[in-house]
């Protein structure tokens, strides 16, 4: 009986430091691994080391543990010697700020209000080419404005050219649609 007891206990201590080896062998792999992504390859882990006394031999999450702790110290270890590239630098001016943005379009508003005074000024003045300029000028940053285009259309028609003022009120009467007495300054341009 003496000599069959050690054979059945030795089985289990065996198995026992097996779990630990395991949980190690695996911990390893998956702290060297950690935060790399798939293409990490696992490296073949050291050989497991002797449990604390804190630790169970019996217990695979222990060896798990200690073994993800090593792993993770040998990547970060081996990652120090790899090259780096620099990190980029904050620029405060380049940052999309949207109040900033918000005043470059109140700005850009009041200076296309201030042209279509000047435009006015010439046109009263009778400088029908500055009013054409400046009228061009302003249906390049904003080309929808009817208000450039009536504008032009009156410079064009004062300078009796009313071929071109007639095309420049069309213009103007598609985004005022609702305008009746552009519609009927048209009409009598036509005939």
């Amino acid at each position: 009986m003496k000599k069959i007891l050690p054979l059945l206990l030795f089985p289990v201590f065996s198995l026992a430091q097996t779990a630990f080896n395991s949980g190690f062998n695996d911990g390893y792999k998956g702290g060297y691994c950690y935060d790399k992504g798939l293409n990490c390859q696992k490296p073949i882990p050291p050989i497991a080391p002797v449990p604390n006394a804190n630790e169970k031999s019996t217990s695979y999450y222990d060896g798990y543990n200690r073994g993800f702790a090593e792993g993770l110290n040998k990547a970060k270890e081996s990652e120090t010697a790899k090259y780096k590239t620099s990190s980029g630098e904050f620029i405060e001016d380049k940052m999309y700020n949207p109040y900033q943005n918000i005043n470059n379009v109140i700005e850009l508003a009041m200076l296309l209000k201030e042209s279509k005074g000047v435009a006015i000024n010439h046109l009263e003045d009778g400088n029908y080419q500055a009013v054409a300029n400046i009228c061009y000028a302003g249906l390049k940053v904003s080309p929808k404005d009817s208000e450039f285009m009536l504008l032009l259309a009156q410079a064009y028609r004062d300078s009796d050219n009313l071929e071109q003022a007639l095309k420049w009120y069309k213009k103007a009467y598609q985004y005022r649609r609702g305008d009746n007495n552009l519609k009927e300054l048209i009409k009598s341009l036509e005939k």
